[in-house]
């Protein structure tokens, strides 16, 4: 999911989905799509990205990641996006713990909830959820 804060208020707010059983490319084009569209378009001051889930079991699907991670980062490079200046990528639990008190939280049927109460914002999803909180983050460090 991609969010986009201004002044502390959501401009953006976006999750990127892609329908089962696309090829590899396809798959990857438009997460990296979507990405690229918002930061062109908006040019925001910060870029923050979510580092991999090291917790993934099966290489696979950490692959996946990586090689997305991957692509992101060299095209917000090509924007002009620096890592550790105006570009970072944080891990879910200081995300978490910044946000909501805590590092570990499992994303149940009830963390939609506990975002709401401890954020006041609510969202369809809860990568949207994550997206937000992660621009939060993000944005109080830059300050």
């Amino acid at each position: 999911a991609l969010a986009l804060l201004v002044d502390g208020e959501t401009k953006y707010l976006e999750t990127v989905l892609n329908p089962e059983g696309l090829p590899w490319f396809e798959r990857i084009t438009k997460p990296v799509d979507a990405i690229l569209h918002c930061v062109i378009g908006h040019k925001p001051d910060l870029v923050v990205m979510e580092d991999y889930a090291r917790s993934i079991h099966g290489s696979a699907s950490l692959v996946g990641l990586i090689e997305l991670g991957g692509l992101i980062k060299h095209h917000l490079h090509r924007e002009g996006y620096v890592e550790g200046a105006n570009f970072f990528v944080q891990n879910s639990s200081q995300m978490k713990k910044f946000n909501l008190g805590v590092g570990k939280v499992t994303k149940d049927s009830r963390y939609l909830l506990t975002v709401k109460e401890k954020t006041g914002c609510s969202f369809s999803d809860d990568n949207q959820a994550d997206a937000y909180m992660h621009a939060r983050l993000g944005d109080a460090a830059y300050r």
